[in-house]
């Protein structure tokens, strides 16, 4: 779907695309700014609303999206990655959850954040995340990209993600390689593009399981 005309009562037609039934649904590039919650439970598999302007409002406490496995909502307007967390704890199949090139930040006063445990692969790149990040993501998490946000340091103790295989770490402040107590079955790590001058022993005592360390462009 492709909105081009805005002039009409807004809820009205989103409640026609909230109710339809069918499985894939997309909308991009469309300033939408709102959608709203099924009105039943929702055959929906697949949601994509790429490139539009929708907030921290979207889906907050809707428990009819049971089916929902995939959800792309890149270059959008969310703020609050605690409120994203929320929204998804409703999703009761949610798998992967695309939340890149967003404005999304945490603090540690934002309260603790409730993911669906089903979740297993989060794009969080280029938003504008902090350390804090780390206190707030996905227990089950597989999958986790955080390039190109406003990483300096992966503090110990923060995360206990012990089914994180691949992290994506590109593009950020790190002055540290980071190392693997938090992440146990890591596998892959990407630290390209940091400020990072030395390797640390921490790291290949703490990570006998990485197979795959992507590092350049560091000043080492």
């Amino acid at each position: 779907v492709l909105i081009t005309d805005l002039y009409f009562l807004q809820n009205d037609l989103y409640k026609i695309f909230a109710d339809m039934n069918i499985e894939a649904l997309t909308i991009t590039e469309s300033d939408m700014l709102h959608m709203l919650c099924p009105s039943s439970n929702s055959p929906f598999r697949y949601l994509n609303f790429l490139k539009n302007d929708l907030t921290d409002l979207l889906f907050q406490k809707c428990d009819k999206l049971i089916r929902l496995e995939t959800l792309i909502l890149q270059k959008n307007k969310f703020e609050s990655l605690s409120k994203v967390s929320s929204m998804t704890s409703y999703m009761k199949s949610l798998k992967y959850l695309d939340m890149s090139n967003n404005l999304l930040s945490h603090d540690a006063a934002d309260g603790q954040c409730q993911w669906a445990e089903s979740l297993t692969e989060l794009d969080l790149s280029s938003n504008q995340l902090m350390d804090a990040v780390f206190e707030c993501l996905p227990v089950n998490i597989e999958k986790l990209d955080l390039q190109n946000n406003q990483i300096n340091s992966v503090a110990r103790g923060t995360a206990e993600l012990k089914s994180l295989k691949e992290l994506n770490l590109a593009s950020n402040r790190l002055a540290d390689l980071p190392g693997c107590s938090g992440f146990p079955s890591l596998e892959f790590l990407n630290i390209e593009m940091n400020s990072i001058l030395t390797p640390s022993a921490d790291f290949f005592q703490s990570c006998p399981r990485v197979r795959e360390l992507q590092a350049g462009h560091n000043p080492f």
